[in-house]
């Protein structure tokens, strides 16, 4: 039985759901009561984050989930209620009660305070950036580089790209772009509530947190502001979404999303790091996927050791799974 996978965005929640070709309505809103009340739900909007239309289903409905949901993309959901929402009065950051913590996003932290004041020419050094001519990529070395795991990290990943282009540019800095970009585009389709899955004022207050993840919408934003094609490398759902594609950008970022974690990726050639790159280099691209595959490949070899129960996991996707089910979180990885 073939099984997918999809991030989805419901409220103020982010999570990974597995499907088969199986699933209906009824299952994914099975699902969705573990995130949120769904006391009087009627029905469900599904709406992928970037593009595509919306689909609206019964909340029993026996409808299956390969008619709406797209296997490997980032999709908003939004419950529809015969009365209001009952949770109007719920408070606006999760609270995890009883639920096992996530390796990948840390308890809240102080929080830095987005200034009011925005200059947009502060990017213009990265906008007006052209990558430098093709060097001899025989020899070349794809390299991951790291980013804290602090809820920031798609931030954290766009600033990593350019770097070297202009050194005083934050990841502050970007998630204010993004924010002020909806909050002056409140009328815009990209930013409807079906398209945020929430309220635009409860979206761009949670986004506004510095621990708050960004996703799809974020990177439209960011490929816009920075005028540069940001193409996302899947590595568990093998899969590369191209954030401006078409746009008439004259250069190509990479990011590796791996365990719900952006990472940037860049090229080691003759001593020099390259992180930006023409977007028709089909050799890079190529690299990129192929770096992609061989971490996905050692990924499902490793074998890790639950140090509560004894358990033993081979591949982060079966760690992942007992940990939901368990609420197990301390690990070792089985040595050879």
């Amino acid at each position: 039985m073939s099984a997918h996978k999809v991030r989805l965005r419901l409220e103020n929640k982010n999570f990974i759901y597995t499907y088969t070709n199986e699933s209906t309505v009824a299952d994914l809103m099975a699902e969705c009561e573990k995130h949120s009340d769904l006391t009087n739900a009627e029905s469900i909007t599904v709406q992928p984050l970037v593009g595509g239309g919306q689909n609206t289903c019964k909340a029993d409905s026996t409808d299956l989930l390969t008619t709406i949901l797209h296997s490997g993309s980032s999709m908003a959901l939004k419950i529809n209620y015969t009365t209001p929402s009952p949770a109007v009065n719920k408070p606006t950051q999760p609270t995890n009660q009883g639920q096992p913590p996530r390796p990948d996003k840390p308890a809240p932290h102080s929080q830095r305070a987005i200034s009011t004041d925005l200059d947009w020419s502060d990017f213009d050094m990265i906008r007006q950036y052209s990558p430098p001519q093709t060097p001899d990529w025989s020899l070349a070395e794809v390299c991951r580089l790291t980013t804290d795991a602090d809820g920031a990290c798609l931030f954290h990943a766009v600033t990593s790209l350019f770097a070297s282009v202009d050194p005083h540019l934050t990841h502050y800095k970007l998630r204010h772009a993004a924010v002020t970009t909806i909050m002056d585009n409140q009328h815009d389709e990209r930013f409807s509530e079906a398209m945020l899955g929430m309220d635009i004022g409860v979206y761009v207050s949670q986004m506004r947190a510095q621990d708050t993840w960004g996703g799809g919408i974020e990177l439209a934003i960011l490929s816009d502001v920075l005028h540069v094609e940001l193409a996302v490398v899947d590595v568990a759902d093998e899969t590369t979404v191209v954030f401006g594609e078409g746009a008439g950008w004259s250069k190509r970022g990479y990011l590796l999303f791996f365990n719900d974690h952006y990472e940037s990726l860049g090229i080691e050639a003759g001593g020099v790091m390259h992180k930006i790159f023409s977007p028709g280099d089909d050799i890079v691209y190529t690299m990129m996927l192929s770096f992609s595959a061989d971490i996905l490949e050692q990924e499902r070899r490793s074998v890790y050791i639950c140090s509560l129960c004894g358990g033993r996991l081979v591949g982060q996707t079966a760690l992942s799974k007992h940990a939901k089910l368990t609420g197990h979180d301390k690990y070792e990885m089985e040595k050879k």
